[in-house]
């Protein structure tokens, strides 16, 4: 959400990282370009690598240098700073002050206005409208006893002043359909109710189907919704719509329907048994690591190939029909990459490898980031030693 409407983006490493300073940058160098993409901004965003704790000495090895890693992220400039010796902190800060595009920021010159908005939005709330358009407020407002003979405002500055009363607190700006939320505390306490449905689903892997959230199915006390359904369903809408941009829920579709991913709420029903590994595959991939794992763990259990599914910290137990298992193994060896590990047993088919194999795969390609996912296969033979081939 906060990258959404940035400015402008600063991306801090570690110099002095034991392992590669640099792990993550390219993570959020995608999310941010991601972001970018979704705002769908007339301008471009600038972004700032920063290096901190440089007091305790120069970047630690790496393989990459800041230069490397400016061109390839599009960074405008680097700079090595250290708080405790307030290294580059001015220097820095100004230039974070003249990247900001100020003329396109609608401009804010009046408290009296402000304090008019405010305690016309509180009125609003208070008399019962929950959500409304914001052509239908700006109306109501300038139709008010205090604005009858003000000049118009123009919707840009009308909405600007809106931002600064969210800020407050006193309503929230939808990111859709030109709408505002004048009870916003509704938006958490419904999020929470998600929350809560998705770890107490049957299934155990935090995921709700996406057309009975849409229904208000979760919410456990009729007298706790709203009384109106229209703006019920468009809060509902606003709900789901914040939680993804969020990234609190993910969106995945898989062959038994559209399913609502709340990857904190996945329960663990300890380590499965351990089978005798006749083969494993090994993933390795870059991105939102835990999402992905998540998702295709969700896919996995509803895509109608497994009877049973067990999991537990960081993995998985899969028994496909056929009386063959299959366990997965997630890690992150550094932030940003993930790896998922499948282990077969004898009694799983070859096909049945495979196609596991080309599942996982085909997740990964659509969810990682572009060019990131490499898988080494590794086959036991009986009386042979391992064999790896690693492909790209």
């Amino acid at each position: 959400m906060a990258l959404i409407r940035a400015e402008t983006v600063i991306i801090v490493f570690d110099a002095r990282s034991q392992t590669d300073p640099f792990s993550g940058v390219r993570y959020w160098v995608r999310a941010a370009q991601q972001a970018e993409q979704s705002a769908q901004r007339a301008y471009p965003v600038v972004r700032f690598l920063v290096s901190a704790r440089t007091d305790r000495g120069g970047i630690s090895a790496s393989p990459r240098s800041p230069q490397q890693i400016m061109a390839s992220g599009g960074f405008s400039a680097y700079y090595e700073t250290s708080s405790k010796a307030g290294h580059s902190i001015d220097e820095l800060r100004e230039a974070v002050w003249r990247s900001v595009n100020w003329q396109a920021l609608p401009p804010i010159t009046s408290t009296q206005l402000f304090l008019e908005i405010r305690d016309f939005m509180v009125q609003e709330a208070r008399s019962g409208t929950s959500i409304a358009l914001i052509g239908a407020l700006q109306h109501s407002f300038e139709n008010t006893q205090v604005r009858a003979h003000a000049a118009v405002l123009d919707k840009r500055l009308f909405v600007s002043w809106l931002a600064g009363v969210e800020a407050h607190g006193v309503l929230r700006l939808l990111g859709f359909g030109d709408l505002v939320l004048l009870k916003p505390e509704l938006l958490d306490a419904y999020a929470s109710a998600l929350v809560i449905a998705a770890g107490n689903a049957e299934s155990g892997i935090g995921a709700l189907v996406e057309e009975e959230v849409l229904a208000g199915s979760f919410v456990p006390d009729e007298e706790f919704r709203l009384a109106d359904r229209e703006q019920e369903r468009l809060l509902l809408l606003a709900t789901l719509d914040e939680m993804l941009r969020a990234e609190l829920v993910l969106r995945e579709p898989s062959d038994e329907g559209v399913f609502l991913v709340v990857p904190s709420e996945m329960r663990l029903s300890g380590p499965a048994a351990a089978v005798e590994v006749a083969g494993a595959t090994r993933f390795r991939f870059e991105g939102p690591t835990q999402n992905i794992y998540s998702t295709l763990i969700v896919r996995l259990a509803h895509c109608g190939l497994y009877d049973k599914v067990d999991m537990w910290a960081g993995g998985a137990q899969f028994r496909s029909r056929n009386k063959g298992i299959a366990n997965i193994q997630f890690s992150q060896p550094e932030e940003g990459v993930g790896s998922v590990e499948l282990r077969f047993d004898k009694a799983l088919t070859r096909d049945a490898r495979l196609g596991l194999e080309s599942y996982v795969q085909r997740h990964l390609w659509r969810h990682a980031i572009d060019g990131s996912v490499s898988m080494d296969r590794s086959i036991t033979c009986p009386g042979a030693e391992h064999r790896s081939v690693t492909t790209k």
